[in-house]
């Protein structure tokens, strides 16, 4: 059984996810917010064009991030799969066999920029638990610091 502080930790490591691996896939960082263990959220512009693919990456993120620190999935985590089930369904109407493979293919994806950007995940989760909301500009500058500074 999970600590209020592990639900707490749980919540923003998840925000956290969706908001790296938007900004990796080119996206926009709008704001970030957790609201202690019960809920958050991760408001992204992504571009016009922006293909189901990533979409779905970027959805499957929270629940990469989860995992990758040692969180199980929660109840939280359904949305994530329902949008990307929605994602599967619009890039491929006609087969589930193809629906399926699409879904193990972005969360691969998902699996593999969650380890590229782990410690700017990690960094904008202790922020979360601080301060609980981050607009564009500072979760930008330190997502983008953080990155600069694991690839150096």
């Amino acid at each position: 059984m999970l600590t209020e502080d592990d639900r707490e930790r749980r919540a923003a490591v998840h925000e956290a996810g969706h908001a790296v691996v938007a900004l990796l896939v080119g996206w926009e960082l709008t704001h970030v917010s957790v609201d202690g263990g019960r809920a958050g959220m991760c408001l992204t512009r992504s571009p016009k064009w922006a293909d189901p693919f990533d979409r779905a990456v970027v959805d499957l993120a929270g629940i990469a991030a989860q995992e990758a620190f040692g969180f199980a999935q929660d109840g939280g985590c359904r949305t994530d799969s329902e949008r990307v089930a929605e994602h599967a369904r619009e890039t491929h109407p006609a087969s589930a066999a193809l629906r399926e493979a699409f879904r193990v293919e972005a969360r691969a994806e998902a699996d593999n920029l969650v380890r590229r950007g782990r410690r700017a995940i990690e960094a904008l989760a202790e922020l979360l638990l601080d301060v609980e909301e981050i607009g564009e500009h500072p979760a930008r500058a330190l997502i983008l610091e953080t990155l600069h500074e694991a690839r150096a």
